[in-house]
């Protein structure tokens, strides 16, 4: 579908998390820390504490996930990353919308016990020095909340926007169900 890398044509209107962030830098630039901080996070695994406030205790997380491309999703590896960095070098996307899915293991019998998922659709919309990031939870126990959820993707931009010697986001409104 032309015109749709970075849409996913059915983003639902109802929204269980939402934050507005103003930023220093350009649409392009900012869009790019967003690739760069969410292709990073592909696969790696963290302490559940280090995601959110109340987590089971001593479960790990790992997370995968695909940016959209009208009605399917691509796994954010480096290929799909440069794609879509190809697009933004030609003019800023007016959003960009991600598939994230968490996936809990719990401790003890050396991680093998029945593995949890969350599945998140996420969106960021950008305008005039600022951006929007819009979260629905389409399923799961929600051992990481859309409120926590945005904060850890903050923190994972904010971090790559220093590493590109850019100003960090400056979080303005949060709300989340």
């Amino acid at each position: 579908m032309a015109g749709s890398l970075g849409r996913f044509e059915g983003f639902p209107r109802a929204i269980h998390g939402l934050a507005r962030f103003t930023s220093q830098s350009s649409e392009g630039d900012l869009q790019r820390a967003i690739l760069e901080a969410l292709r990073r996070l592909n696969g790696e695994t963290h302490r559940l504490e280090e995601v959110t406030v109340f987590p089971p205790s001593g479960h790990r997380v790992n997370f995968e996930l695909g940016v959209a491309d009208g009605n399917t999703f691509s796994f954010l590896d480096s290929q799909e990353a440069a794609r879509v960095q190809g697009a933004v070098a030609v003019g800023p996307l007016p959003v960009l919308d991600f598939l994230c899915v968490a996936c809990y293991r719990p401790p003890g019998r050396g991680g093998r016990g029945a593995p949890r998922f969350d599945y998140y659709l996420l969106r960021f919309a950008f305008q005039e020095a600022a951006v929007e990031l819009r979260v629905f939870h389409e399923r799961g126990p929600r051992h990481v909340s859309p409120g926590d959820l945005i904060l850890f993707v903050e923190r994972r931009v904010n971090e790559a926007l220093l590493r590109n010697r850019l100003r960090p986001l400056t979080p303005e409104h949060l709300e989340a169900l």
